[in-house]
């Protein structure tokens, strides 16, 4: 009961959140210097036409009053129509956020599985040759940015070996299996469409790993500091003592709880990368929320921009409210009031 009470408290104390994140938004945007008609139609209209653009859009009218109109629309569920496109800004995001999802999906499960048990041998090795070389390996990984690993990616398999594609979301040449959850690798294995399964894979795999570089080190850092540090608890000694296995004691009582404040880097990653990486999008053109994102700022399209970053903050709402129950769920140390 006490969970329940502490998650309605939390969606509650969120929406005053959003509403001063949306106010803070709405306004920087609206002071920036440019304006959007002209950065969409530039020197090819008019004076007269781009005025009657404005007043079509809405421009010409106090800043109080788009404010006004802006929430009156988001209160009726209406992000708004797209500036650039002329399309809704909802439709916009449904079509572009499950190729985010997708690549977001592989970054995570890379960084989990791949760091924690990169994490795991180095505490297990501590301070022996195995512990150096994957601190070492982890420290270089942390160091490099995600553009960069992605263009020398690309030169080596995609331009050097063609191992893989250069860009893309899928081959031009392949049909796009049936929509029913909007998510191709999803809808390829429902339909049972292996070849478009493993051609949407090997073109998402190159930029989930550009991206889960700097994750697998901080998950292997972070998951073998805190087990380092739980295995030497009392308990620990405790299990060992009552002629546990070294197997049991990782695992059934070490891991559990060393897990805890690593699954706080994963959650956080997830909602990070759901927000869309601008340039690894561009790089690997893929068509999702972080190249809208690129066009609404390259067009100043107030309504896309507000309407995306609306969603990053549901997004990570939400997985805040998912965390802590899950923190609840492992720990049942934890109380909520």
């Amino acid at each position: 009961m006490e969970l329940k009470l502490y998650i309605m408290k939390r969606i509650l104390l969120g929406i005053p959140m959003l509403f001063i994140l949306l106010t803070v938004l709405f306004v920087i945007l609206h002071i920036m210097p440019g304006d959007p008609v002209e950065a969409l139609y530039g020197e090819k209209g008019s004076p007269e036409f781009l005025e009657e653009m404005r007043h079509r859009l809405g421009l010409d009218k106090p800043l109080l009053n788009q404010y006004f109109d802006y929430f009156s629309g988001l209160l009726s569920g209406n992000l708004g129509y797209s500036i650039h496109s002329g399309r809704p800004v909802i439709h916009e995001i449904i079509r572009t956020w499950p190729v985010t999802l997708q690549y977001c999906i592989l970054t995570t499960l890379f960084s989990i599985f791949l760091g924690l048990f990169l994490g795991i041998i180095s505490a297990l090795k501590k301070e022996k040759i195995h512990d150096f070389i994957i601190r070492g390996i982890s420290l270089v990984a942390f160091s490099l940015p995600a553009f960069w690993l992605g263009l020398l990616l690309q030169f080596v398999f995609c331009l050097r070996t063609g191992l893989f594609p250069l860009g893309g979301i899928q081959s031009l040449n392949l049909e796009t299996p049936p929509s029913i959850t909007g998510v191709i690798l999803v809808d390829s294995l429902l339909t049972g469409n292996m070849v478009a399964f493993v051609d949407v894979l090997r073109h998402l795999v190159l930029p989930s790993i550009a991206l889960a570089a700097q994750f697998v080190a901080v998950t292997c850092r972070v998951s073998r500091a805190n087990i380092v540090e739980t295995l030497g608890e009392d308990y620990i000694t405790t299990a060992r003592a009552k002629g546990a296995s070294e197997t049991v004691v990782l695992y059934r009582h070490a891991l559990k709880n060393a897990i805890l404040p690593v699954m706080t880097i994963w959650a956080w990653s997830f909602a990070g990368l759901l927000g869309g990486s601008i340039i690894i999008e561009k790089i690997f053109t893929l068509p999702g929320m972080g190249s809208l994102l690129f066009t609404g700022i390259m067009y100043r399209d107030y309504p896309l921009i507000q309407g995306i970053l609306i969603f990053f903050a549901i997004i990570t709402m939400v997985v805040s409210v998912i965390l802590d129950v899950v923190y609840a769920l492992l720990d049942p140390r934890i109380r909520y009031s």
